[in-house]
């Protein structure tokens, strides 16, 4: 199996002409639309994606991602083996969050130009070098083919992400928000648990009193936090977009302090 994840969009052919590439060397080989909306050259929302969504794949499966603002130039290609699958990425970073989360196993350079298509174009390497070579993979070629093996200190990564989330003193700990999605809920890079003993949640103006479990456990337009689907924090409004409400935007910090509710003078109503 064969997901792609891209900046391309649907509106272009760009998207479908590296299926057709992939399919034309390995026609049974099932391939996944992860996301073709990255923002456009976002690496950061790019890798957040990977971490909410690979590990809920086969660990057989080949993630490819192709967002790369560095397209042409003399960055690599790498191909990643960890815990949870194979990976073929430019080196921008799009790695980090992969392997911040679940280590790296296996690392190669792509440079085995054989496995290219000819010409290769200096705009479009999705088509000429990540979708053969994708091909090649999930047909058994092993990464020692690709090139040669690297170190983690070889490659690009993302020193933002690599220490976002941090322990502060007094019992808090502090992210930032890796991704609004469609609702306006804004999505934090803090892995919590509904079990998690939390007395304050604050963002931007907003200041909440504890996490709930489902939207509908406040009012409509009412702000809530919780748990979302890939176990991190969100602040969301029940009905309603967050981002807008809150003008609140990736890469904006947030804090949360653990412990009880009873600690926080803020625990009887949310700060609007």
């Amino acid at each position: 199996m064969i997901t792609l994840l891209t900046d391309f969009g649907t509106q272009d052919s760009y998207v479908g002409v590296m299926k057709g590439v992939i399919l034309s060397s390995c026609p049974d080989t099932p391939i996944i639309d992860l996301s073709h909306e990255i923002p456009p050259q976002n690496v950061d929302a790019g890798s957040f994606t990977w971490l909410e969504a690979c590990a809920y794949f086969p660990k057989t499966t080949l993630h490819v991602g192709v967002v790369d603002p560095g397209v042409g130039s003399r960055r690599k290609i790498l191909a990643l083996q960890n815990k949870v699958g194979l990976f073929l990425a430019p080196d921008n970073g799009l790695l980090t969050d992969v392997i911040k989360q679940w280590g790296c196993l296996n690392l190669h350079s792509v440079d085995n130009s054989e496995l290219f298509l000819n010409p290769v174009s200096s705009t479009f390497h999705g088509r000429d070098i990540f979708s053969p070579v994708a091909a090649q993979i999930a047909s058994g070629l092993p990464l020692n083919r690709l090139g040669p093996q690297l170190n983690l200190e070889d490659i690009e990564l993302l020193p933002d992400v690599m220490t976002s989330a941090s322990e502060e003193s007094l019992g808090w700990v502090q992210g930032r928000i890796r991704r609004v999605d469609r609702f306006g809920n804004a999505i934090s890079d803090l892995q919590l648990s509904p079990s998690d003993s939390i007395s304050q949640i604050q963002i931007s103006s907003l200041k909440l009193p504890s996490l709930r479990n489902l939207y509908s456990e406040v009012g409509p337009g009412e702000p809530l936090a919780l748990i979302g689907s890939s176990g991190f924090l969100e602040i969301s409004v029940s009905g309603g977009s967050a981002a807008e409400r809150y003008q609140i935007e990736v890469g904006d910090p947030l804090r949360v302090k653990k412990g009880n509710r009873a600690d926080s003078p803020d625990n009887a109503t949310p700060e609007k």
